[in-house]
């Protein structure tokens, strides 16, 4: 099947198009429904597994892994002053959380790498 220009942006701002001020994600879906490459099963793939691609998850893990929290604790008693100890340390994911995480990265790489595979082919 002959494919567009268009068509070779479409993986990509599918994945990552929400980078583009949040607007490439809806240009990649909207080209990808234009398109006569992909199946229809394929486009709705791509639309609900992938709604604003990686963009998301890499937020929520970028902020994960640079806040801050503080553990305080106050010493101190009758006619003493008050003492207060604060212990930083990073803010920590659960388990379930950091694989949820993953899987919402992983899956729209996925579906990105089988739409550009599909287009190849």
């Amino acid at each position: 099947m002959l494919t567009t220009t268009r068509d070779r942006w479409v993986p990509w701002l599918v994945l990552a198009g929400g980078l583009l001020v949040g607007v490439g994600w809806f240009v990649g879906v909207a080209w990808l429904w234009s398109s006569h490459t992909w199946t229809r099963k394929e486009k709705i793939v791509a639309t609900l597994l992938v709604p604003g691609g990686i963009v998301l998850p890499l937020l929520l893990l970028f902020l994960s892994l640079t806040t801050r929290t503080s553990d305080c604790t106050n010493s101190g008693g009758p006619g003493q002053p008050t003492v207060t100890n604060c212990v930083g340390k990073w803010l920590t994911i659960p388990s379930s959380s950091t694989l949820i995480l993953v899987v919402l990265v992983v899956v729209p790489v996925i579906v990105a790498v089988n739409l550009e595979k599909v287009r190849r082919s």
